[in-house]
């Protein structure tokens, strides 16, 4: 339902996508990368928010080059970018109201009904008459991540939605997006591996406009299978090695000879993977 075919977007002489070609279906895809990997350049593209310079954008089933084909693939979209803005005067309800009207919800009860039903999925049922300028990072996030779910759309377009929330909310998020996933298409970038793990039936992972993967959560983490050990000392020669809260290290990479290692993780797989310290499953 989402269709990129040799996307490449640069700006000057900053390559952000490199000739991406990834389709894209039902259910939560997680978009990982290292900072400046092009992911929210990307999402800005699937959003109709940014043009490639050449390539093919097809979302679903509408041609993201025409004026036409943009119009209806906003109509179905939810789109939260990384730096989402505000009137701070409004109040939470004011603006996720005023983003309703934009999306064509025009019936006043209706309205109504679901801005409150958007605040209350957010958890912020009990400040929506407060100003936007009296709160805190965290909870305009929740304003904006309540206003990309107006309408019920078809497709869901989030830069970092869990950036700024706490655990209990994250855990809420994931509940919310979870019941809508199913017969929706949502793609989310994150620098959390724990949302892909929890949440994604899809990972996609670039590095410097490249395509690196693309497959399933659990053959991410196999990219690390045994190649994860433990030992009470680093071991030098170890791609990376941290300490762990019990007082033993961590180590990824090569395992010296008797080494005892663990399950993988996806974390293990992402780092090796965008360390150049496995092959790279995009490439033919």
């Amino acid at each position: 339902m989402i269709e990129l075919s040799e996307v490449r977007k640069a700006f000057r002489s900053t390559v952000a996508l490199d000739g991406v070609g990834v389709d894209i279906g039902s259910g939560v895809t997680g978009l990982l990368g290292p900072n400046g990997a092009g992911k929210t350049t990307l999402l800005r593209i699937v959003a109709t928010a940014l043009a490639p310079d050449t390539g093919r954008v097809r979302i679903l089933g509408r041609d993201a080059a025409t004026r036409s084909g943009r119009l209806e693939i906003r109509r179905r979209l939810g789109y939260l970018p990384q730096d989402p803005g505000f009137y701070l005067g409004f109040t939470a309800y004011d603006f996720v109201d005023y983003v309703a009207i934009l999306k064509e919800i025009t019936d006043p009860i209706t309205r109504r009904r679901e801005v409150r039903r958007v605040l209350d999925a957010v958890g912020l049922s009990d400040r929506m008459h407060h100003r936007l300028g009296t709160f805190s990072g965290g909870l305009r996030r929740r304003v904006a991540l309540a206003q990309t779910l107006l309408g019920d759309p078809h497709l869901l377009v989030l830069d970092e939605p869990t950036v700024g929330l706490d655990p209990a909310l994250r855990l809420r998020f994931r509940e919310t997006l979870s019941g809508i996933a199913v017969e929706h298409v949502v793609l989310i970038s994150t620098q959390l591996t724990e949302d892909v793990t929890a949440l994604c039936t899809a990972v996609i992972v670039i590095d410097r406009g490249q395509l690196l993967f693309t497959g399933k959560p659990d053959e991410l983490t196999a990219l690390a299978d045994d190649r994860a050990w433990q030992d009470d000392t680093r071991h030098a020669g170890a791609f990376l090695s941290w300490r762990t809260g019990d007082g033993r290290y961590r180590h990824i990479g090569d395992p010296p000879p008797g080494a005892r290692t663990v399950p993988a993780t996806l974390e293990d797989g992402y780092l090796l993977l965008v360390g150049g310290r496995v092959q790279n499953p995009a490439q033919p």
